[in-house]
């Protein structure tokens, strides 16, 4: 033990009663493995805001690092200690030790076994708890579980009940006023008046409540205190306290020395006079109380607050699961979790599920496991096919309509497509999915007011990986086929967990802070592990109808066309259209116009498309598409001073355009550029 004579650098008007000198002991240990205790030898020491509790309040006991031990003694020496002892007291006589900024002190530290409780324990709610024990080899009860009454237990591994927990509601107080850890019950009512809990009442009732049931009055009593923190007098509660004691002896014992009653064979016997309580007679014990993860407390573990929006997870494969799973463990959704699959042994290669929950749907098993990890979590199993929901259908219905926002992890273009034009829901659409080898993540999003829909982003995806270099090969590079079965279909992808896992990361941040407007995302892992990104900003489709067909142009590709008439005047120019038909609701979404061929003829009044590379350039736009894109049609420009309708020669072509393209059912497509946009005419097949 070292005593020395700080001198302080005190502030004129100081917050707390610190003097320009204050005698301090510096206690060592001589195993040297904890961090040395500092005591303030001055008696009348005022209790402030970070002092290490202890069971005798004086001398009081300075609490100097949050590091550990083996962090602090790295920078350790004796003019160190010296330094930080002088800042410590002269933040505290200023009252800036505890910045503005910094989390509350907690009112009291908790020590010994742990203590698990509902994340809920100030919502009013009925306030007694069962409380059950672990027993491991290694040491008996290191861990306690509380639960309310009639709660799915789901405690596989606890023992049968141990204690009956009463919990107490205070009111606020400032943090760090607690100068001392209570050790008996006449402690912890003085602990408690502050916060107007009348401890020996609320006992009482709660005593005479049980009385009746010989079982609970064989139980060890643990009392509960939950109390609300303030920074200073009159301001906002900024965070809640809980700590609770284990009573020496049961219940029944508990009520003999409160006075209440006496026990005879394991009955209550009542007392004739006015109640003589014994506090100082019942000893505590200080437990260690852990709430449950719940929403609020997992999004401030993220640094973030809770969002409990309605949601809905279409797909629960590899990606989803594990997007969802991110996404609930930061506090973020309230979620419904759509998928008809059962969980297979080969899906735990790279899902979030652990554990061999086999033959069970793979969205009853999320919603589960998620629900027992976030005490509060929200989440909805509904197992069903999207596009066929059969007895489930006004269920979906009813989760898509109360939907701020529907997620599609289903990598399906069926699924995508019936999304975004099928379903009557005004929820925003978002798509995740990776390309078939898993480097590359597309996200795509609708803007809040479906101005861009799914499917047109879907036509913008396919321009954008063939006009960027590094995204060309996005559908031609593939992983081999896993056969994990004897039938034709069981077959899975050489994929590895931790590249999914990446994206799945980058999804779930992506998702959280969504921009208003319409967008096209694509990340790609190059092969040093670093990661590219593009992004466009998704343009507004313009639709053309006749005849029963739709064929769309979004606003960027037609801005495209005219670019392309302007470079070329005086003359003409054109070339052929490229794009992606939904043949079964009769559109055609036009993804790209290749320009004029080298071997065209452009006049002033006149062009003739060539054919030189033509077809090769279509075929290279199916590879870099997945032969998603095909020939829609023609394109070309009209001079200044002509309007947008066709000539005798623009029907010739339409006609041709429509005899080729009606052997597979298609309608044939013309679009002509001129002075006031972009007009297309349309042949029914």
């Amino acid at each position: 033990m070292v005593s020395l004579e700080v001198d302080v650098e005190v502030a004129q008007d100081r917050v707390h009663d610190i003097r320009p000198k204050e005698r301090i002991a510096v206690e060592f240990r001589r195993d040297d493995r904890r961090t040395p205790d500092a005591f303030a030898l001055r008696r009348d020491f005022p209790v402030v805001p970070h002092l290490i509790q202890r069971a005798a309040e004086i001398p009081r006991n300075l609490c100097l690092f949050e590091d550990s031990w083996h962090e602090v003694k790295l920078r350790w020496t004796p003019a160190y200690c010296v330094a930080v002892l002088r800042g410590w007291l002269a933040d505290t006589s200023r009252g800036t030790l505890h910045a503005d900024d910094q989390p509350l002190e907690p009112l009291i530290l908790g020590t010994g076994v742990r203590l698990i409780l509902p994340a809920d324990l100030d919502d009013g709610r009925p306030v007694r708890l069962d409380v059950f024990g672990i027993e491991t080899n290694d040491a008996p009860w290191p861990v306690l579980m509380a639960r309310r009454p009639g709660q799915d237990q789901d405690l596989g591994h606890f023992s049968k009940l141990q204690s009956l927990a009463a919990v107490f509601v205070g009111e606020p107080q400032e943090h760090g006023i607690i100068a001392h850890t209570p050790s008996t019950l006449a402690d912890l009512r003085d602990l408690l008046m502050p916060a107007r809990i009348d401890l020996v009442a609320r006992l009482t009732d709660c005593l005479e409540d049980c009385r009746a049931d010989p079982e609970i009055l064989g139980r060890t009593p643990i009392l509960i205190a939950v109390l609300p923190k303030i920074r200073k007098r009159g301001a906002r509660v900024e965070a809640t306290d809980v700590f609770a004691f284990l009573i020496e002896g049961t219940a029944g014992e508990l009520g003999e020395k409160l006075g209440i009653w006496e026990m005879h064979q394991g009955h209550t016997g009542s007392l004739l006079g006015s109640p003589d309580p014994n506090l100082d007679a019942v000893t505590l014990q200080c437990l260690h109380p852990i709430s449950e993860l719940s929403m609020r407390t997992a999004a401030r573990a993220a640094g973030r607050n809770p969002d409990l929006r309605n949601f809905v997870a279409i797909g629960q494969g590899a990606l989803g699961a594990q997007v969802v799973s991110n996404l609930i463990r930061v506090g973020f959704g309230s979620w419904t979790v759509v998928d008809r699959d059962l969980l297979l042994p080969h899906n735990l290669a790279r899902h979030a599920l652990l554990g061999k929950a086999y033959g069970f749907p793979k969205a009853h098993c999320m919603a589960a496991a998620l629900s027992s990890t976030i005490s509060d979590a929200r989440l909805q199993p509904l197992i069903c096919d999207v596009l066929e929901p059969g007895d489930q259908a006004e269920q979906l219905v009813t989760h898509l309509d109360e939907a701020e926002i529907v997620f599609d992890f289903s990598a399906s273009t069926a699924v995508s497509r019936h999304l975004s034009n099928d379903s009557s829901s005004k929820a925003r659409r978002i798509s995740a999915f990776l390309n078939p080898n898993a480097k590359h993540l597309v996200l795509l999003a609708e803007d809040t007011s479906r101005a861009v829909t799914l499917d047109e982003l879907e036509a913008q995806l396919y321009r954008l990986l063939a006009r960027t270099d590094s995204l060309r090969r996005f559908y031609q590079d593939r992983s081999t086929s896993l056969r994990y079965g004897g039938a034709c279909s069981d077959t899975s992808m050489h994929i590895p967990q931790d590249r999914v896992a990446l994206y799945a990361a980058i999804a779930a941040g992506a998702v959280q802070g969504l921009p208003d407007g319409a967008f096209i995302s694509v990340w790609r892992l190059t092969e040093d592990l670093s990661i590219d990104h593009s992004r466009v900003v998704g343009a507004e489709c313009r639709w053309f109808e006749d005849s029963d067909w739709q064929v769309g142009i979004d606003s960027s590709l037609a801005r495209d066309l005219l670019a392309q008439r302007s470079r070329a005047l005086p003359s003409e120019t054109g070339g052929v259209l490229v794009g992606m038909v939904d043949a079964s609701r009769k559109r055609v979404l036009v993804v790209d116009a290749v320009p004029a061929p080298p071997d065209s003829e452009q006049w002033p009044t006149a062009f003739i498309r060539g054919s030189a590379g033509l077809r090769k350039t279509v075929e290279r736009f199916q590879e870099w598409t997945g032969h998603a894109v095909h020939y829609v049609g023609e394109w070309h420009s009209h001079p200044p001073g002509r309007s947008l309708r066709m000539s005798d020669d623009d029907r010739q072509v339409l006609d041709y355009v429509a005899k080729h393209l009606r052997g597979d059912g298609l309608p044939g497509t013309i679009m002509i550029a001129g002075e006031s946009g972009v007009q297309c005419h349309i042949a029914a097949p």
